[in-house]
């Protein structure tokens, strides 16, 4: 769960939400911390097609509420994998801080 003042999201609630989206092909949500009692949400997306930010935000606008919104999105051209296919959110992590 990611917290966002009094409110507590999901963070699989915005992937699934942003997988639905025609030209998105995979979706990360990870946290950034901004404080003890603060998290912004993060979404890393790798797109099908040329997909912009702004396109991204007027779906999200239409699917969930405000505060669930990520306050960063990034496009990326894949994903880190485990061996077991999964989205190895550590490494994911380390590649966006570089």
């Amino acid at each position: 769960m990611i917290n966002r003042s009094d409110e507590s999201v999901a963070a699989d609630e915005i992937e699934e939400c942003l997988r639905t989206h025609s030209l998105i092909h995979e979706v990360s949500v990870l946290v950034d911390a901004v404080g003890e009692q603060q998290e912004t949400i993060h979404a890393i997306v790798v797109a099908r097609a040329a997909a912009t930010l702004a396109e991204l935000r007027a779906f999200l606008e239409q699917q969930v509420a405000a505060f669930k919104w990520p306050a960063r999105q990034t496009l990326v051209d894949s994903l880190p994998l485990t061996p077991m296919g999964q989205v190895n959110k550590q490494q994911l992590a380390a590649q966006l801080a570089e």
